[in-house]
């Protein structure tokens, strides 16, 4: 069987969907799928996933003619037989309008349509009504949990038989490591982390609800515990209100932001972490 995967969000600085979608690739690779797979996406890259597997580009084109246009008939010269889009996004509409190939759909969450105050205009004006014109054209939904799944059903009225609950996978990195002691003396050095200290993993955005981690800090250290609150990600959207919280509690000194932190150093730090 020919699968196609939508890749392009594997060649920018990754996420949570970036790193989803390459550990998903690189996991079929290890299967020895690559000569099944096809990966498309807009331009070239030297990421070694696409030497072991069939490299699709979109033709170039101007912007809305790449994802009208392009990007359909790239899926349809693959010629696979199954795509998969490992996550929503309106420039991804016109695949879903081909018939001949069978579609796969991962939904990780329906936030723009429960809560769209917490993402910018543009998502909620453009994701919730492109996914509710495709739903139905949709041959499989994945998500990564029941509660999305009841979500899907609820609110985009899509038949329980045509929904599979598919957990995520953890990368074998992600393992306790000997030496913690030389582990956080690394952390000192290049970041300044002391022990101890919680840890906190995320893009900052309004919707991963970080002042009521910030607000729970405070009355911890009003307790008369008082561990550093390390936010390791980098800023996304709506996130002044951190910042507010930070300022109004006066935890300024009480909270270090890493910023975009390698996969490797966030092994060291989720070893070394108190809590996260």
């Amino acid at each position: 069987m020919r699968v196609g995967i939508l890749s392009w969000i594997i060649d920018m600085e990754r996420a949570g969907i970036g790193n989803f979608t390459y550990n998903l690739i690189r996991c079929m690779l290890d299967m020895g799928k690559g000569d099944e797979l096809h990966l498309i996406h807009y331009e070239h890259s030297d990421d070694e996933v696409y030497s072991m597997a069939h490299d699709v580009l979109v033709p170039r084109l101007p912007s809305l003619m790449k994802f009208a246009v392009g990007l359909p008939y790239a899926v349809m010269k693959s010629g696979i037989d199954v795509l998969h889009v490992p996550s929503h996004w309106y420039n991804q509409l016109t695949p879903f309008l081909l018939n001949r190939t069978k579609k796969v759909l991962t939904i990780h969450d329906l936030v723009p349509i429960l809560l769209p105050e917490t993402h910018t205009g543009i998502t909620v004006m453009t994701w919730a009504p492109t996914l509710r014109l495709i739903a139905h054209r949709i041959d499989m939904i994945a998500t990564d949990s029941h509660a999305t799944k009841l979500d899907c059903m609820r609110h985009l009225g899509i038949p329980e038989e045509r929904i599979r609950v598919v957990y995520c996978g953890v990368d074998p990195k992600y393992r306790p490591l000997e030496d913690r002691e030389a582990i956080l003396k690394d952390l000192e050095e290049r970041y300044g982390i002391k022990k101890p200290f919680v840890l906190y993993v995320g893009t900052l955005e309004k919707r991963k609800n970080i002042p009521t981690l910030l607000r729970a800090l405070y009355r911890l250290k009003k307790s008369g515990v008082c561990p550093l609150l390390v936010i390791a990600g980098r800023r996304g959207w709506k996130y002044d209100d951190i910042f507010d919280t930070i300022h109004e509690l006066k935890l300024e000194h009480d909270v270090l932001f890493t910023g975009y932190v390698p996969e490797d150093d966030l092994v060291a730090l989720y070893n070394a972490a108190d809590l996260f």
